[in-house]
């Protein structure tokens, strides 16, 4: 059965590190993920590497994965007021594939260690 499903960044990433083993059941923010993974990561822009935003290392508002040294997936386009699939239509929010120079505001990029099945 396919369900629509709402994200902001940081619930998309959540999903995605979650189903890896990275992080646990928590909901992390944005600044979460980037505080929870700092240490445990190393730093590269390479496929499976976690991307951050903002305007520093104690501001992150963005996070997506890259996929490729050069595209990230993201849950973009959303904010706190976007609660209703009409809401994400209306404000373009979705899950996309978009140039990492796209934005001009990458604080880091980690490595976290992936369990493998």
């Amino acid at each position: 059965e396919f369900r629509r499903v709402l994200f902001r960044s940081s619930g998309f990433a959540c999903m995605v590190l979650r189903a890896f083993g990275v992080i646990g059941k928590e909901d992390l923010s944005a600044q979460g993920i980037y505080d929870k993974l700092f240490q445990l990561s190393s730093q590269t822009t390479d496929c499976g590497s976690v991307l951050f935003f903002g305007k520093d290392d104690e501001n992150i508002h963005h996070v997506a994965i890259a996929i490729s040294p050069r595209l990230m997936v993201e849950a973009g386009g959303g904010d706190d007021k976007v609660i209703t699939v009409q809401d994400a239509v209306k404000r373009n929010a979705f899950v996309r594939v978009t140039p990492i120079s796209t934005r001009k505001d990458l604080v880091a990029a980690l490595m976290p260690y992936y369990s493998t099945f």
